[in-house]
């Protein structure tokens, strides 16, 4: 442990043990807040912007409160998440509310505050270590590891807290007890349960500061050592390339995020050595030459990495994962290059080094609020981009992804669909419209990339209207003679079990579960004991499948279904009872979805 890293510890005194009260109260705070904002906020972009700012805001400030800073450090976790909360609120409702169940939407809004906020909290840290703003680099490369270790630890101790709630629970339903499980199923237990775990595993970890900076020693130690075998595996993919496999590299699809992965690591392995600049005099003289030739080898890697997202850029246009990529790329590149050039300083090139991480740090941070901003939203680029690539003809109409349009890029991708449709430039307006007539019919991706053929289409319709196979309740129930229903293919394969006689008893029947026109239909199905209940709801004119899970393999619920005994329960969305039992639904964006299932309630 170096002398920066001995004055670092002594700044970062043990937390007083009255703070792991302070500590747990906020994350039993922030789990229960956390847990109404989801169960009780129906807007999703209020309710994700408002999870999000508790959330990272509680974890911000667990990792830079102290004595006597608590209020700037309150103040800091509210300004971050005050501003990453407008930009994502803003964010989701231009890609539009109605579409905002999209995991890329959400994984990508997510980075970037996580991105913002790992590198501005080292600056606020070094702030309240030095009182000034000259922002020491030893102070914002120690606290930049140690907020990673941290959150490691605390997510960590959190993993190990469930995990054996989990093992006890299995051990207790074993023995045919399983109100713990049900407890551990609850999310009014499971999101507080986690925040507070996670709190008093950060705190356990600022409160041995010192076994902290130990352990960021050891990780040191550990990641110099590969350098040199992460050298000699560059070398030779370098070689092999020269030998004639560039050509190979441009037709691997994935070679642009495979490469940018190892520039990473790369680029992490180098800091290890380097670390705040003393201790690449300490090296031994292997890692140390190891570490100066591998960065020029990295900055190579950046070159291929640049050519491999160009070509897919140029064949397939913008995608919001590949505008990430080419973002990425272009930093680490600059990275790179700065540490290259810094050799033109000789004995300063470390100083230099150690300038241009502060700066292009910066620049990411920026980077990362920016592309909130309808400037550089990725889906808006994208969508862009694809309308680009049609209407100037450079992409073929008959095989365009429109589906990509619709049901990927939300918002922007519909608004670029109504252009496309009034004027689909050079590309053939008769393909266009073909293609156009044949998204609208399809409600989700995969229907639009794999259209089923009609003999599927019809086989469900068979199963279906066959009454010696599928019972309906009542028995004169009449199925909607819509497409959409048949089309479905989230049961599938119940529907093929029930095909076949005597392999599984399945029924259908109607209940009228929200408020749109028209009752909802329970398909259930039971095979090998167990019930498998499926929950079909309209909106407008498409049909959508809700898998309600069920754990009981008893033939109670079955009985109750058989005999009809099922109904809406009122509350401030209906929920389902069959029998005694009641399977809760939340309202979301004006449909129903399983919340949790209560075996043995009778009321809400």
């Amino acid at each position: 442990m170096n002398s920066s890293d001995n004055a670092m510890a002594i700044r970062q005194q043990p937390l007083p043990k009255a703070w792991a009260g302070i500590f747990l109260i906020i994350g039993v705070a922030c789990g229960l807040l956390t847990h109404l904002v989801t169960e009780h906020t129906d807007d999703v972009a209020l309710s994700f912007s408002l999870s999000q700012a508790l959330l990272l805001g509680a974890l911000l400030f667990v990792l830079s409160a102290r004595p006597g800073k608590v209020i700037p450090a309150t103040v800091f976790a509210l300004a971050v998440v005050f501003c990453q909360g407008l930009l994502s609120t803003t964010a989701i409702y231009r890609f539009g509310v109605e579409f905002a169940e999209n995991s890329a939407l959400i994984a990508i809004l997510c980075g970037q505050s996580i991105v913002f906020s790992y590198i501005a909290l080292p600056f606020f840290q070094t702030w309240l270590d030095d009182g000034d703003l000259s922002f020491s680099y030893e102070g914002l490369f120690v606290h930049s590891w140690n907020n990673g270790l941290l959150a490691l630890v605390g997510h960590g101790f959190m993993g190990l807290f469930w995990l054996i709630l989990f093992l006890f629970a299995l051990l207790f339903e074993s023995v045919g007890i399983d109100a713990l499980q049900r407890l551990i199923e609850e999310t009014y237990f499971a999101i507080p349960a986690t925040t507070t775990a996670t709190a008093l595993g950060i705190f356990i970890a600022r409160d041995h500061a010192r076994i902290v900076a130990a352990l960021r020693a050891v990780l040191f130690s550990l990641l110099s050592v590969l350098n040199p075998v992460f050298l000699l595996l560059a070398i030779g993919f370098l070689g092999a390339l020269a030998l004639g496999g560039f050509e190979k590299l441009s037709s691997v699809i994935s070679a642009s995020a495979t490469l940018l992965s190892l520039i990473t690591i790369g680029v992490i392995l180098s800091n290890a050595v380097l670390r705040d600049g003393s201790e690449i005099l300490k090296a031994n003289r292997l890692l140390r030459y190891s570490t100066i030739a591998l960065l020029p080898a990295l900055l190579c890697f950046c070159g291929f990495a640049y050519y491999a997202i160009h070509l897919r850029i140029s064949d397939y246009g913008l995608t919001p994962e590949r505008v990430w990529i080419a973002v990425a790329t272009g930093f680490l590149s600059i990275y790179c290059l700065a540490y290259v050039l810094s050799f033109m300083f000789r004995g300063r090139w470390m100083a230099v080094c150690r300038r241009a991480n502060v700066f292009i740090a910066l620049a990411v941070a920026a980077t990362a609020l920016v592309m909130q901003t309808p400037l550089a939203d990725p889906f808006v680029l994208s969508a862009k981009s694809q309308y680009e690539r049609l209407i100037s003809g450079a992409a073929d109409p008959q095989s365009f992804d429109f589906g990509f349009l619709k049901f990927e890029l939300g918002g922007p991708g519909h608004e670029v669909l109504k252009s496309i449709a009034e004027d689909s430039g050079a590309a053939s307006k008769e393909i266009v419209a073909e293609n156009l007539a044949r998204l609208a019919a399809a409600n989700h991706y995969w229907e639009w990339k794999q259209p089923q053929s009609e003999s599927e289409t019809e086989k469900r319709r068979t199963t279906l209207g066959n009454r010696n196979l599928v019972q309906r309740i009542p028995s004169d129930l009449s199925i909607p003679n819509s497409e959409a229903i048949f089309t479905l293919r989230e049961y599938d394969l119940p529907l093929r079990n029930c095909a076949e006689a005597g392999k599984a008893d399945c029924l259908i029947a109607s209940v009228d579960l929200t408020d749109h026109p028209g009752n909802e239909l329970i398909f259930a199905i039971r095979e090998n004991g167990a019930t498998h209940i499926y929950l079909l709801e309209q909106e407008d004119k498409a049909w959508r499948v809700t898998v309600l899970r069920y754990n009981d393999v008893s033939d109670d619920l079955w009985d109750a279904l058989s005999d009809g005994q099922f109904s809406s329960v009122p509350s401030d969305h209906r929920d389902l009872k069959i029998g005694n039992a009641i399977l809760r639904l939340r309202q979301t964006n004006g449909r129903a979805s399983l919340e949790r299932f209560a075996p043995g309630e009778t009321s809400p």
